[in-house]
């Protein structure tokens, strides 16, 4: 057996996901506020993008790269919403989601024991890539008291001979930090200090609320030519299930990425690639993302007012994405019990913090990317249980 596999832990996402579903198989609801998926569906039009592609003739091979009128539309797509500038012919790569691009991404860049730093609470495949490739995942703490605040003297005090590169997510999940400026150039001076990588994954990019501002990290001076964009088009357009993301990058690295992408996916399905050139062309499809937004917000600010009505119970403020973190500590520190706990009592699905990382030990995360009405029965499911389990 592999002994790198060994090292990595089964998705407890998926593993939760999967318990639900057998539970509701038993013919029980479950309340499901684990899985990161926009509830919309895909905008017609893509569809129609994709359906006619398949009626035409895209369901066969093509180039591992991707279709060039996709890379040309992400192309231009960074130009114009993050100042970007890209070869299409050798500097982006279109990957089965932002998953694949992080796991294409680090088999390119690591040698074996290199280690990978990550800004914890983190996305569960940046520690699993980074085992999978021979690296070793450290974590950089932020602090959860201050709402996951960020300290960079958390970054530099890890850093080794042996760091190679650091994974930043902004938007955040499962926090939803957005990074400020003063962040982001602070790991920049780290960065260049250090010689290292930055990995940006930007998929939660469009979900942004109470006037926030995201910022590219390679569009920091001097930082493009150490950084890999990742993006997708799985949460911006309700795409989840379609599979296309992208990754961009100086053309030296993502020359060796194409390698990776040819041996571990060959291509992404054509029909997907030209369903994801309409998403990225069609500008008619800028209102359904701010109708998104404006409803994820309004969401969020119902979790809100539910959550501070539970006494002892403190969450921290999203400042993009989907998920909220609450901190669940003064009833049971241990978070992957009390998720279970959850599931089995009250029939609602959520993440134990500590899938995230050890500092997110004691929380829990929940996604307000459901419609409403399961939302709020979740929550009133949840304080009910909290007052029956833990007499709150």
């Amino acid at each position: 057996m592999n002994s790198r596999l060994l090292q990595v832990q089964e998705s407890t996402t998926i593993r939760i996901a999967d318990m639900a579903r057998e539970i509701e198989r038993r013919g029980e609801r479950v309340i499901k506020l684990q899985t990161g998926d926009p509830d919309f569906a895909t905008p017609e039009a893509i569809i129609a993008g994709a359906h006619h592609a398949m009626k035409t003739g895209y369901t066969h091979y093509v180039a591992s790269r991707g279709l060039p009128e996709l890379c040309q539309a992400v192309a231009d797509k960074l130009r114009r919403d993050n100042g970007l500038e890209y070869d299409p012919n050798t500097e982006l790569l279109v990957t089965h989601g932002a998953s694949h691009a992080v796991f294409v991404a680090l088999q390119a860049l690591l040698e074996p024991g290199d280690q990978v730093l990550v800004i914890s609470p983190f996305w569960m495949p940046y520690a699993s890539s980074t085992q999978l490739a021979g690296g070793y995942p450290i974590q950089v703490p932020t602090d959860p008291g201050r709402g996951f605040e960020f300290h960079v003297d958390e970054l530099r005090v890890r850093l080794t001979p042996r760091s190679r590169v650091v994974i930043l997510n902004t938007p955040a999940n499962p926090t939803g930090k957005v990074f400020s400026r003063e962040e982001l150039r602070a790991i920049a001076e780290a960065a260049e200090t250090y010689n290292l990588y930055v990995l940006a994954d930007e998929v939660y990019e469009k979900l942004i609320y109470d006037g926030g501002e995201h910022i590219s990290f390679a569009a920091l001076d001097g930082m493009k030519e150490r950084t890999i964009t990742v993006n997708s088009l799985s949460k911006t357009y309700a795409m989840t299930g379609w599979r296309v993301g992208y990754l961009a990058g100086p053309s030296v690295l993502v020359e060796q990425m194409l390698k990776v992408a040819q041996y571990s996916g060959t291509n992404v399905a054509p029909f997907s690639q030209m369903g994801a050139l309409v998403a990225l062309t069609d500008p008619s499809l800028a209102t359904f993302i701010e109708r998104m937004r404006q409803t994820f917000d309004r969401r969020r600010q119902h979790v809100i007012e539910a959550l501070h009505a539970m006494d002892g119970l403190r969450l921290a403020i999203p400042q993009g994405a989907f998920y909220f973190m609450l901190d669940v500590s003064c009833f049971c520190q241990d978070s992957m019990a009390f998720a279970y706990r959850l599931l089995d009592k009250a029939r609602v699905a959520v993440v134990p913090g500590v899938s995230f990382g050890d500092c997110a030990e004691g929380w829990v995360r929940i996604t307000f990317a459901v419609d409403e009405v399961p939302l709020l029965e979740g929550l009133a499911r949840l304080g009910e249980f909290l007052h029956t389990e833990y007499a709150l």
